[in-house]
């Protein structure tokens, strides 16, 4: 199985900063590498797996789809 290739542009950068400042505005903190990987996800309407308990938070409050 071939998995696609996402590239990390400005687009996503700057969404990954505008995430991680409303997570803090909520008073919520997560790993700035953890947001890049949810705003890459979420612009580009791929379901994310992952164990790491951060991205259930940030699925929470964004269109972050995680796949069960």
């Amino acid at each position: 199985m071939k998995l696609p290739y996402l590239d990390m542009n400005k687009e996503v950068y700057l969404a990954a900063a505008s995430l991680y400042r409303s997570l803090r505005a909520k008073g919520i903190t997560v790993p700035s590498a953890d947001t890049s990987i949810a705003a890459l996800a979420i612009l580009n309407r791929i379901p994310l797996y992952s164990k790491d308990g951060h991205f259930n938070i940030i699925a929470k409050y964004t269109r972050l789809e995680l796949y069960s």
